[in-house]
């Protein structure tokens, strides 16, 4: 692995193996990216069009990625990673996060 590993979650839920971290770095790779406002705005565009009325709706699949593209909020993603540790945020747009917090991602 030749990656910093981020400070750890205060709490341990799941310990994080070698193949666990390499998913979560090709993640950071794959998925940290900045976006501008008129990038969300088109993403959030697309998700009022589908129907995420409940879990079993047959877009809700489409909506979670949709949602999962745009950077979440630094404040948001440190919560989840100290509630429920890395494997919870893994597959999150963490640019943000990591712009403010950079020793936790």
């Amino acid at each position: 692995m030749a990656h910093k590993l981020p400070k750890p979650s205060q709490y341990e839920y799941e310990k994080m193996t070698d193949k666990d971290w390499d998913f979560y770095f090709r993640c950071r790779e794959k998925l940290d990216k900045p976006m501008s406002r008129e990038e969300i705005n088109a993403i959030l565009d697309k998700t009022t069009k589908l129907d995420s009325t409940y879990l079993e709706s047959p877009d809700m699949d489409e909506y979670f990625r949709l949602v999962l593209l745009m950077p979440v909020a630094p404040e948001t993603a440190l919560a989840v990673k100290h509630a429920q540790g890395f494997k919870a945020i893994q597959e999150f747009n963490l640019y943000n996060a990591k712009q403010k917090y950079p020793d936790e991602f």
